[in-house]
């Protein structure tokens, strides 16, 4: 039987897992109301008459 070393293997996530982790404001949705992250930062998720 092998003994386990200590250390844990580092694990580097793929471009599209990491674009799907850190999601960024969509174009088509400037103001946040589907995705919840609206084009300025600072701003609240709005929802607009056409996500009615």
């Amino acid at each position: 039987m092998k003994k386990k070393s200590g250390r844990k293997a580092t694990v580097h996530p793929t471009p599209l897992v990491s674009s799907m982790i850190r999601q960024h404001p969509s174009p088509t949705d400037p103001q946040g109301s589907w995705t919840g992250l609206p084009e300025n930062p600072e701003e609240l998720p709005v929802q607009d008459a056409d996500d009615l």
